[in-house]
C-alpha cells in the first residue's frame, strides 16, 4: 500500500543539512526524542543524508505510534530505549538490529504521577493492537530488575521506501523474560 505522509513532517521534503536531530515528525515529536535513553552513542546528525532520510521515514511511523498512543488518555508513553549504535565489532540481531533504521523502538508507560504503569500496559496494548499500524507489536514482561513485574511496549515498523511504500503485518506477540508466550495474540502476565 502506498502510505500518505503528512506534508508538514514527511522526512523526504527535508533538505540534507536541515534533516536534524530537531526535525519534526509529528507534532512535539522530533527525530531526538527517539535518542533518549539509548544506551548508546547514536550520533544522528554524522550520519550521511541517505541514511538520515530512511531513519526520519522509519521514526514518522514511531511518531505516528506514538501519537496514537497519546490519544488513549491518562498515560504518557515514552521511549525507552530508541535508535541503537552498536559498539565496534558488534553486531546487533533481533530488535538491537531493528533499532539501528528506527524500525524498532522500545517504549514504557508512565501514569500522570511520573510512576511506571505496568498493571495498566496490557490495556494501552490492546487499544494500540486496534487503533495504530505496526509491523509486529510485542508485548514485553520481565523481572530483570527484581522481583516486580515490568512491561516494555516494543512497536516494529515496516521499513518505509523513497515511495512510501509500505506493508504492515499486524504481527502480535507476547514475551516474559525474554521468552515468547504467545503468538499472534496478546496475553496479559502477572507476577
Amino acid at each position: 500500500m502506498i502510505y500518505l505522509p503528512d506534508p508538514q513532517y514527511n522526512p523526504n521534503f527535508v533538505k540534507d543539512k536541515e534533516l536534524t536531530t530537531k526535525t519534526s515528525l509529528q507534532k512535539g515529536i522530533t527525530i531526538g526524542k527517539f535518542l533518549k535513553n539509548t544506551g548508546s552513542n547514536f550520533d544522528f546528525d554524522n550520519k550521511t543524508y541517505s541514511d538520515r532520510l530512511k531513519i526520519a521515514r522509519n521514526l514518522y511511523l514511531q511518531g505516528e505510534f506514538m501519537r496514537v498512543a497519546d490519544k488513549y488518555g491518562q498515560f504518557k508513553m515514552v521511549v525507552s530505549e530508541g535508535l541503537y549504535q552498536p559498539a565496534d565489532r558488534e553486531r546487533p540481531s533481533g530488535i538491537n538490529d531493528y533499532r539501528q533504521t528506527g524500525k524498532a523502538i522500545v517504549y514504557e508507560l508512565y501514569d500522570e504521577y511520573g510512576n511506571l504503569a505496568t498493571e495498566s500496559t496490557f490495556d494501552v496494548v490492546n487499544y494500540l493492537r486496534t487503533s495504530s499500524r505496526y509491523d509486529k507489536l510485542i508485548l514485553a514482561y520481565d523481572t530483570f530488575t527484581g522481583t516486580k513485574l515490568h512491561a516494555s511496549i516494543v512497536a516494529v515498523m515496516p521499513t518505509v521506501s523513497s515511495s512510501w511504500s509500505v506493508n504492515f503485518s499486524y504481527n502480535l506477540e507476547t514475551q516474559f523474560n525474554n521468552k515468547v508466550q504467545s503468538t499472534n495474540e496478546l496475553v496479559e502476565i502477572r507476577v
